[in-house]
Order: structure tokens, then sequence, then C-alpha cells
């Protein structure tokens, strides 16, 4: 295999990975990313060993996957923000409960 057809096929991957990434979190999936950082890394390696003009032709795919890697971050910090909060108001419930646990007793239990 050439150089042009290895890089080809890590792009090809790395689509395809981000393809399933994106899926994963609208069905509300857990992803990891970190296989993905690597070969993104070994894309970049070879990218970066190519003559400018070769390595050029990717530049549109590249930046439609920085487009789709940028939203896909959005994404997760929305849904991050949103758990938080909702972790907050959980806390505070509880919280709320222990106090009034502790101003008016614990509730009793019916007697049988």
């Amino acid at each position: 295999m050439n150089a042009s057809a290895d890089i080809n096929a890590l792009l090809n991957m790395l689509e395809q990975k981000m393809v399933l990434a994106e899926k994963a979190v609208q069905e509300g999936q857990t992803i990891r990313m970190d296989d993905f950082e690597r070969d993104v890394g070994m894309f970049c390696k070879q990218l970066v060993a190519m003559p400018v003009e070769e390595a050029r032709q990717y530049q549109s795919r590249l930046e439609k996957m920085m487009q789709r890697l940028q939203s896909l971050s959005d994404t997760l910090a929305k849904e991050r923000d949103r758990l938080q909060s909702e972790l907050e108001g959980i806390s505070r419930q509880s919280q709320a409960q222990k106090a009034y646990a502790k101003a008016y007793g614990a509730p009793k239990k019916p007697t049988e």
C-alpha cells in the first residue's frame, strides 16, 4: 500500500468512528474516544510526511471532520451541564430532606 492509500484508509476509519460516536451520543450511550485520539495522531504523522500539494487534497474532509468534532463536543458539553444541574437538584433535595428530618425528627414507623 502506498502512503496515499494508507492515509485514505486512516481517514475513512476516523470518519466511520465519528459516525458511530455521533450515533451513540444521539442514543444517550457513553462513548470512548481514546483510540480516536491515537488514530488522529497516526493520521497527522502520515499527513505531515506527505508533500504539501498531496496533503492539501485532504483539507476539505479534515475541515468537515473538525466541524463534526466541534458539534459533538458542544453536544457533550450541553449534556454534561444538564446532568450536573440534575445532580445539583438531587443533592439540594437530599439536603432538604435531611434538614427536615433533623428539625422534625425521623418519621415514625407505623405499628403493627
